[in-house]
């Protein structure tokens, strides 16, 4: 197992969903699965795994996704849109 499966598992043991762990770490969730199981290993693993450890530190959990049904590229698309649209 390795550094960032570690770290995963602490955080699944918390209560983290992968959903959740994903929309703060701004990637897909099956990103997570990859790295979870091994398929995949992020090319910077250094920041990954220090964001990763900043999750675990915090007391709260989030039951649910912050955002629930969109990709977080489909909300930065809409966040740019607004703003767009607001400077018009």
């Amino acid at each position: 197992m390795n550094m960032i499966q570690q770290k995963l598992a602490q955080l699944k043991d918390k209560g983290w969903t992968n959903v959740a762990i994903a929309d703060e770490l701004e990637v897909h969730h099956m990103t997570i699965r990859r790295w979870q199981t091994g398929d995949r290993y992020p090319e910077n693993a250094k920041p990954v795994a220090m964001a990763l450890d900043n999750l675990i530190a915090r007391k709260l959990v989030p039951k649910q996704r912050r955002y629930p049904g969109t990709h977080y590229l489909q909300r930065k698309q809409a966040d740019a849109q607004n703003l767009h649209r607001n400077t018009d």
